[in-house]
């Protein structure tokens, strides 16, 4: 039945008789959504702009260095853009583009999803 419904969000299924192929937009985007720490970064900054360290202390488990890498790497792509306020003291903050914040309502499914799968796992 939980296949059925899922099937079912996919507008053009394709004939069995055919070869299953991951069209390359959806290659593209799960390319930067598998990204370590890429969706938690977007999901936190789809809720507001933030600083650097406002970042470290949401992800405490993620360095300091990935978090700037990630954070240059997202900035490159554009999905997020580093504002320089200027000082003193110099502010810096990062904010969702349109572009990353087109992935806002997946993040949000994600999350929904990730509360039934809670819901739903027998615990250890």
């Amino acid at each position: 039945m939980g296949r059925q419904e899922s099937s079912a969000e996919f507008s053009d299924p394709t004939p069995v008789f055919q070869p299953l192929q991951l069209p390359p937009p959806a290659s593209n985007a799960f390319d930067v959504l598998t990204r370590r720490w890429v969706p938690q970064v977007l999901y936190l900054l789809c809720q507001r702009q933030a600083r650097f360290s406002e970042l470290a202390r949401a992800l405490p488990t993620m360095s300091r260095r990935v978090l700037m890498q990630r954070l240059r790497q997202l900035e490159d792509e554009q999905l997020i853009q580093r504002i320089v306020t200027p000082g003193p003291p110099t502010r810096i903050t990062y904010e969702i583009t349109d572009l990353g914040a087109g992935l806002g309502a997946t993040l949000r499914h994600a999350e929904m999803w990730g509360e039934r799968y809670l819901k739903a796992r027998p615990l250890p």
